[in-house]
């Protein structure tokens, strides 16, 4: 599909020039939106212990003294980044984060049968909940 457009009028193509500008605006804003609101959500499936995960093993309970999962120090979840650059939102925690973090998080995601890791998701089923929420979102920002 082609489009063309033809304008002599310096306002007309003012007009248009202006449009394009605020759409592009309205696409960070919405990007930047959806990105918080899933770094929220991915943070909240953490701090809520409510997914399905296996349980911490009993010597691991008694090292650390509680049964919460991904929940020692607060530094991983508090990892958890939006990050707009672009066009484009990346969310949850980047390669650049320290201490291999962004490594520790895709086996928490995904497990580690190698050395008995079980996965404990908490990036995809925060998508899945949140997705239909954020196509919404979508869809009413960008109507034009």
């Amino acid at each position: 599909m082609k489009l063309s457009l033809k304008m002599n009028d310096a306002k007309g193509l003012a007009k248009l020039a202006a449009a394009l500008a605020k759409i592009k605006l309205l696409d960070k804003i919405v990007l930047e939106h959806a990105g918080t609101k899933l770094k929220s959500g991915m943070q909240h499936t953490i701090d809520a212990q409510t997914e399905p995960w296996v349980p911490l093993s009993p010597v691991t309970i008694a090292r650390k003294g509680h049964s919460d999962i991904l929940l020692d120090t607060h530094v991983m979840r508090d990892s958890i980044e939006s990050r707009y650059h672009g066009g484009t939102v990346t969310i949850g925690i980047h390669a650049d984060a320290p201490n291999n973090r962004a490594y520790v998080a895709g086996l928490q995601e995904h497990g580690s049968p190698d050395t008995g890791l079980p996965a404990r998701p908490f990036l995809m089923p925060t998508w899945e909940r949140e997705k239909g929420g954020i196509m919404k979102l979508f869809k009413a920002e960008l109507k034009f």
